[in-house]
């Protein structure tokens, strides 16, 4: 049995994070574009075609903040809580975009996947750009002469 008392506010607002960032995008993916589905679904399978629909877009924004956060001290809960955040705003942002022009389904994937490609080509240029920054400033204090 759990003791209550000895859960942590980083298991709750995991928890939390779990249900905002792969639940929920699913869940809406599901309502908007099989209604119907969504309708006639038990919970266990509910919750089970949620999280397959909310998890790709999930992964790819897990590769996206592993750069950013990959040497912090709290990164792998760093990576999980970006990854939930922008899979729970970016996601319902594509929804209702496609839903305003009457797309489909493909275009909102479509959609996902150009999102995640900008902002993994996005954070490498910046990875790149503070690494330059960094060597620029230990040039600096050495005594040389940085070149611009």
């Amino acid at each position: 049995m759990v003791n209550l008392s000895e859960i942590k506010a980083t298991h709750t607002a995991g928890v939390i994070l779990a249900a905002v960032g792969l639940l929920s995008p699913g869940m809406l993916t599901m309502w908007v574009f099989q209604p119907e589905l969504f309708n006639s679904l038990d919970t266990v399978k509910f919750i089970l075609w949620s999280v397959s629909l909310s998890a790709p877009t999930f992964v790819g924004f897990s590769y996206v903040s592993w750069e950013k956060f990959k040497d912090a001290a709290n990164g792998p809960y760093a990576i999980y809580a970006t990854a939930c955040l922008f899979n729970s705003s970016l996601v319902p942002l594509s929804i209702t975009v496609c839903h305003l022009f009457g797309l489909r389904f493909w275009a909102h994937a479509t959609a996902m996947l150009l999102l995640i490609i900008f902002f993994a080509v996005f954070s490498n240029l910046s990875a790149q750009v503070a690494k330059i920054k960094a060597q620029g400033r230990t040039k600096s204090e050495s005594g040389a002469t940085p070149k611009i």
